[in-house]
């Protein structure tokens, strides 16, 4: 029992040191803030330490000498307001996800906490929710929307039955722990971080901006579904084909004819031609 008191003031401690080494090197508090840091820490220990079963926001603390990442006394840290606005601005995330929910909601808690001017204990329990958001998405960022330890579980499944597939498994040296704790002691902003730990392989960066391109075809209407009920022939009439030739215009496929009616001309044909090479389709 004494010698667990013992490591627990020697952790307090080394917490508050780590408070002084981080803010003198990383940007610059006051006296007050530094002493908020120190009394956040002291909590901290305390808090993990009687409740294991926070292993995300242990592991995370412990690394970090459980220094405060997301609050100050006065006002959300600036890695705090970095994370909202990560967040709010991804536009790879569904606009109905739960986690920008959940971002909204911590959001509006957080300026509600610092309006109110809410002691100590709130404080630290917003730290924690910060943590737990900042962890989702981060796993999203790093990750995607895949569970990969079920898919790494389905592939051994499928070599133990004798069947292998060719899939190239991704496996990022960045973790959500291991990025933050760079941005902590070497004064990185959030958003380089996120971009510096994005793939350089597998046409990453082109699939994204194709998403882009396609989430601004969404915002300015799409496009109306083609639904044919019979092959149209080249020379063939039919009231489809001002929609086809608007469907190919919306992405940039349509090669402007001379003549537009309702005939499937040979214009019209070989900008299909060319929609169908672009996507990786034999031309018919």
């Amino acid at each position: 029992m004494m010698f667990a008191k013992f490591i627990q003031d020697l952790a307090i401690r080394i917490g508050a040191i780590a408070v002084l080494f981080i803010s003198s090197h990383a940007f610059a508090v006051d006296a007050c803030n530094s002493e908020f840091e120190e009394m956040v820490s002291e909590v901290m220990i305390e808090t993990l330490n009687t409740d294991p079963q926070k292993g995300f926001l242990v592991d995370l603390y412990q690394e970090i000498l459980f220094v405060p990442v997301w609050i100050e006394e006065r006002t959300l840290s600036r890695r705090a307001k970095a994370l909202f606005s990560l967040v709010k601005e991804d536009r790879t995330l569904p606009r109905s996800s739960n986690l920008l929910k959940e971002a909204a909601a911590l959001e509006m808690r957080a300026n509600d906490t610092y309006t109110a001017d809410k002691g100590l204990d709130e404080k630290i329990e917003l730290e924690f929710a910060l943590s737990e958001l900042y962890k989702k998405y981060a796993e999203f960022r790093l990750f995607g929307s895949i569970d990969w330890d079920h898919f790494y579980s389905r592939m051994r499944g499928l070599r133990s039955s004798g069947i292998f597939a060719g899939w190239v498994q991704y496996r990022p040296e960045t973790t959500p722990l291991s990025l933050l704790e760079d941005v902590m002691y070497h004064e990185r902003s959030l958003k380089r971080a996120f971009l510096e730990a994005e793939p350089k392989e597998y046409r990453y960066t082109a699939l994204k901006q194709a998403l882009f391109s396609y989430l601004d075809l969404q915002e300015e209407g799409g496009w109306e579904p083609v639904s044919l009920d019979k092959v149209i022939r080249t020379g063939h009439s039919s009231d489809l084909v001002p929609v086809i030739r608007e469907r190919l215009r919306i992405t940039g496929d349509y090669r402007e004819c001379p003549v537009e009616n309702n005939e499937y001309d040979d214009c019209l044909n070989a900008s299909i031609v060319g929609f169908q090479k672009r996507h990786g389709l034999s031309p018919d």
